[in-house]
């Protein structure tokens, strides 16, 4: 999945804005602790946004009703495929399981995937759960992707 960390606007995830990049790159997996130091490499431990874009596969047959789970300090927003999963946009500490949201997907799959995350201040974690039906998990490398039928990387969002 591509990423891009910045400082910028963040109270109201409808109007997310850049003013300044700190950082891009790639990451495998949504799971992250960081404590409270530096957010991916940023050069910054507090007032900073994340922004992933990219692709997920269901690994499951059939359609089924997936609930997607975060663990997140500060605000989490997910969206799969437009569809608003997850709305955990406040300043809060981490908890597992902050909130949750559903969608249904077919196996073998693949859906776009957007993620906001922002850190105001304080302990920083940003992490993505789903339940395959034999339990809560965070979700394996192996179903992100950075491109729909590929593993190159390019940006499918940039």
């Amino acid at each position: 999945m591509l990423f891009r960390s910045g400082t910028g606007s963040y109270p109201n995830y409808t109007s997310l804005t850049y003013p300044t990049v700190l950082s891009t790159g790639i990451s495998s997996s949504i799971n992250y602790n960081w404590g409270s130091g530096q957010v991916l490499n940023s050069g910054r431990s507090d007032q900073v946004m994340v922004h992933w874009v990219g692709y997920i596969q269901w690994p499951g047959t059939g359609s089924k009703t997936v609930y997607f789970y975060d663990s997140s300090d500060d605000g989490f927003l997910l969206k799969v495929n437009g569809t608003t999963v997850i709305n955990n946009w406040t300043e809060q500490g981490n908890a597992y399981y902050n909130s949750n949201g559903s969608i249904t997907l077919t196996g073998g799959q693949v859906y776009a995937i957007d993620i906001w995350y922002y850190e105001n201040a304080g302990g920083a974690v940003a992490q993505l759960y789903w339940n395959t039906g034999s339990g809560i998990t965070l979700i394996p490398s192996s179903n992100f992707r950075s491109e729909e039928h590929t593993s190159e990387l390019q940006s499918p969002m940039y």
